[in-house]
């Protein structure tokens, strides 16, 4: 069985991770995901209450601002169970996408005001980057914003927001004449219309937001923004290949568990030479994911900011190729019952795919990778 649990982790790591499977295990069953994701807003107050209630929206942020105050390490072994469990619920855009930007970023006075109501969940938020959350090299087209006499204003449209439609705040990343700026609105700003997204994972939702020349606050300006976001959305990766990671492990120990019971032929599936190898490689797969996974946080919490951006890169690859692959190979182990919806296996087949294209394809990191190695060809160079 896969688990949260490792070697190497501090009695205090295994404890938030033994802790965040038991709840999960109780309260995030199947009949459980797919009440909330029939939900109008993809999530129940009552989950919410209590995922609030044990401290894990803000494990991450400064216990100055009301948080915990632990590493992102931490906050990685709960996003692990959380996608282990298909957690249908806003923590991954309040603790990740809000809370990490605000932290890195964010000035003490947005700092002060905007992290304590996340911190204690009294404030769900999220966080807008453009209409292509996809391209990290363009993470602010679509959102522009003006400093006029009264204050900024933004306007555009940003696409894929997470959980955009329900968050109280919602931090936007957008272009200006004095460079990319942070800035924040409320959910009831004047000339802010969000309508809810059509995708392919039913367990998370994504919205359209646009922005009508809306006022809002300054988090963070000046030239630190740019490199500054670009390291939020390595980290924003790193915690979302956890994600995939918990969520290929479930895939791996529920198609394993399947092929030791299910009898063709009168044998056991298991027993069968193509299947025992198809679960061998998907083994693999995780086992590796995990590995790079671990390996990115801890560079993220100890390591020189330099190291970050590789490091984040190769996590988003070999975890993203890893959970689809694992997804779709549990679902052919399960058979004919694996294409069917009353079967689970569909739900971490459209999350492991629609995680796989936010932050950019596998293919993008590919050559980010080349770039930051310093091994791109020279431009003009035969």
């Amino acid at each position: 069985m896969t688990g949260t649990v490792r070697p190497g982790l501090t009695d205090e790591q295994a404890d938030i991770a033994r802790t965040t499977e038991e709840y999960l295990a109780a309260h995030c069953t199947e009949a459980d995901v797919r009440r909330a994701m029939d939900t109008t807003r993809g999530f129940e107050d009552g989950t919410w209450a209590q995922l609030s209630e044990m401290g894990l929206p803000g494990l991450a942020i400064p216990e100055e601002y009301g948080g915990v105050g632990l590493g992102l390490t931490e906050l990685g072994l709960v996003l692990q169970a959380t996608g282990a469990s298909l957690l249908c619920a806003p923590l991954y855009s309040s603790a990740v996408l809000a809370g990490v930007l605000l932290t890195e970023l964010g000035s003490d006075e947005a700092k002060a005001d905007l992290l304590p109501g996340i911190a204690d969940g009294s404030r769900r938020a999220t966080a807008a980057y453009g209409p292509h959350p996809g391209l990290v090299h363009e993470a602010t087209d679509g959102l522009r914003a003006e400093r006029t006499p009264a204050g900024w204003v933004v306007f555009g449209r940003a696409l894929h927001v997470i959980d955009g439609a329900t968050a109280d705040d919602i931090l936007l990343v957008a272009g200006s004449v004095e460079g990319p700026v942070v800035l924040a609105v409320t959910a009831d700003a004047d000339g802010l219309s969000r309508s809810a997204m059509r995708t392919l994972d039913l367990t998370r939702r994504q919205a359209e937001l646009v922005l009508d020349r809306v006022a809002a606050r300054e988090v963070a300006v000046g030239p630190h923004v740019g490199p500054g976001v670009e390291r939020v959305l390595d980290l924003a990766m790193l915690l979302m290949a956890a994600e995939q990671v918990g969520g290929a492990g479930r895939c791996l120990d529920t198609a394993v568990a399947y092929a030791g019971t299910r009898k063709q032929f009168d044998r056991i599936i298991g027993s069968f030479q193509a299947v025992k190898h198809t679960c061998a490689n998907m083994l693999i797969s995780y086992e590796g994911a995990l590995a790079v996974m671990a390996d990115g946080l801890r560079v993220a919490d100890h390591l020189p900011p330099s190291m970050l951006p590789e490091a984040a890169s190769i996590a988003k690859i070999a975890c993203s190729e890893a959970y689809s692959a694992i997804a779709s190979d549990a679902l052919h182990v399960h058979g004919g019952i694996g294409f069917t919806w009353e079967q689970v296996s569909h739900l971490y087949f459209r999350r492991a795919r629609s995680s796989e294209v936010m932050f950019g394809r596998p293919e993008l990191h590919r050559d980010r990778l080349v770039t930051v190695a310093g091994l791109a060809r020279p431009e003009g160079a035969a």
